[in-house]
């Protein structure tokens, strides 16, 4: 059960880290590249050399998706690589 837990925490994590990826670089191509205070646009985020500026809400994603992305793979391989049955 938890070798089946562990792969399930690892696809989730990995699925976390695309979106992350995804987003990213969906941000990096519609955002403004100059601040705009007027819609809270004035977090920088630097995305290979293009700098975009985002809004606190979308910045929080992004922190909340890398965070989560390896907290949860990390999480999931230590329940596989731990599992009793593998010993």
């Amino acid at each position: 059960m938890k070798r089946i837990l562990g792969y399930l925490l690892v696809v989730i994590g990995l699925g976390a880290g695309a979106s992350d990826f995804y987003l990213i670089n969906h941000y990096a191509s519609v955002l403004p590249r100059s601040q705009v205070p007027e819609e809270g646009r004035v977090i920088p985020m630097n995305d290979h050399g293009v700098v975009v500026f985002l809004n606190k809400t979308q910045d929080s994603l992004v922190t909340w998706l890398q965070v989560t992305a390896v907290i949860v793979a990390a999480a999931g391989g230590l329940l596989i690589k731990f599992d009793e049955k593998t010993k």
